[in-house]
């Protein structure tokens, strides 16, 4: 007979209010569950009384072998609930006991008149099938408000479309909507969404820029910052053959450094896009084949950091 702790026993035996069990793996959750099951059962809850959700449906079919244990187990000891128990017995494999999805699923099939949907619905569960119906609904929206010319989506589309590239505004309202499905009220969500993005006459004072731009910028320059000072650091830089390649670094770091002190200081956005812009390598120069190998790996290391 399993010997079960103080708290689990609180847990399998504890009425009349909510409970919250938490407990890490291996430490007899499904177990403590079974019985508390049991005692519900044993105390005149019908089996058909209960839900019971689980992570899978490997971990659902267990869960119901268990309960058919203890239920076989207690109807050979318990004469005089025979009957009742072997009622309950036949109904472990019909009861609210699976994944959450099964649940829901089956509520929707018996009370579809309800949500007025079509009785004969099927679960899209093929992710190529679901790609393909939203690029359907996508097009059959772009053709809609397009033909409109509704101006906010055409807008919408200038922006982030440009003369090439006609698939990022696709990507981008696949991107939203995935995102926003993944919200409890995705309506509310979205007509919310414009107003963490509103930043009045000033772009650096306002939320948008300050919690979200603002950070992401610093951290992102700064990381550029310390590689661009390791790099003027290193003792290759100092030999005549890298002299180029040292004074385009220089140039590039004293930018960068003033883009960033502007940055910091909330300097107006106009100036920081104008500091920003002179952040680029202006040096051309190439390697020799007369270099040594450490002067050609750190032209090497050298380049790549000028790329990125």
């Amino acid at each position: 007979m399993t010997k079960f702790t103080k708290q689990q026993e609180k847990a399998i035996n504890d009425q009349g209010h909510d409970i919250l069990v938490s407990a890490s793996a291996g430490s007899g959750k499904t177990t403590v569950l079974v019985q508390r099951v049991l005692r519900e059962i044993l105390s005149g809850t019908g089996v058909d009384q209960l839900l019971v959700v689980t992570f899978t449906k490997a971990a659902a079919e267990e869960m119901k072998n268990r309960i058919k244990q203890l239920l076989t187990k207690a109807l050979q000891e318990n004469k005089e609930q025979a009957s009742y128990l072997r009622k309950q017995l036949n109904a472990v494999d019909t009861a609210n006991i699976s994944t959450i999805d099964a649940f829901c699923l089956d509520v929707i099939r018996r009370f579809y008149y309800v949500i007025d949907i079509d009785p004969s619905f099927s679960i899209l569960t093929d992710e190529t099938q679901a790609a393909l119906l939203k690029e359907r609904a996508l097009h059959e929206i772009e053709s809609e408000y397009l033909e409109a010319k509704d101006k906010d989506f055409i807008a919408f589309y200038d922006n982030f479309a440009g003369d090439r590239d006609a698939e990022s505004p696709k990507d981008l309202l696949l991107d939203l909507y995935n995102f926003a499905m993944a919200k409890p009220d995705y309506r509310k969500w979205l007509k919310g969404l414009s107003k963490v993005y509103a930043i009045g006459d000033n772009v650096v004072a306002s939320n948008l820029w300050q919690k979200q731009i603002k950070p992401y910028m610093l951290a992102s320059f700064s990381g550029l910052q310390d590689k661009v000072a390791r790099l003027l650091g290193s003792g290759a830089l100092a030999t005549k053959e890298l002299k180029k390649v040292r004074d385009s670094f220089t140039l590039f770091k004293k930018n960068l450094d003033n883009f960033i002190n502007a940055l910091t200081n909330d300097t107006d956005y106009n100036e920081q896009r104008e500091i920003l812009r002179s952040c680029i390598f202006t040096g051309n120069y190439r390697k020799s084949k007369k270099w040594d190998e450490d002067l050609l790996d750190f032209y090497q290391e050298a380049d790549r950091k000028s790329v990125v």
